[in-house]
C-alpha cells in the first residue's frame, strides 16, 4: 500500500503461487504504453477502450498461461 497515494502497489493471489499482479499506473510515464492483457472485461463500461492485445471476460484459465506468456514474450508491444 502506498500511503502518498492512498491506493494499493500489487497484489498477491493466493490461488497462484508466485503470481504477483503489480498496479502499472502507479508508475511514471505510462501513458505511452499499450496494455498487453485485459482481465474481467465483461464488467467494463461499453466506451471503455484498451486496446489490449489479449481480452478475457474473466480471466483466463490456467491451460492459457503458457500461451499467453510466450506470446507476451515475444509481443513487441
Amino acid at each position: 500500500f502506498c500511503g502518498w497515494r492512498q491506493s494499493w502497489i500489487f497484489t498477491r493471489a493466493s490461488a497462484m503461487e508466485g503470481f504477483v499482479n503489480v498496479r502499472s499506473a502507479m508508475f511514471e510515464g505510462v501513458e505511452a504504453l499499450r496494455p498487453y492483457m485485459e482481465t474481467c472485461a465483461s464488467e467494463k463500461l461499453a466506451f471503455a477502450q484498451t486496446g489490449a492485445v489479449e481480452s478475457f471476460p474473466g480471466f483466463p484459465g490456467p491451460a492459457d498461461f503458457g500461451r499467453l506468456m510466450a506470446a507476451y514474450r515475444d509481443w513487441p508491444g
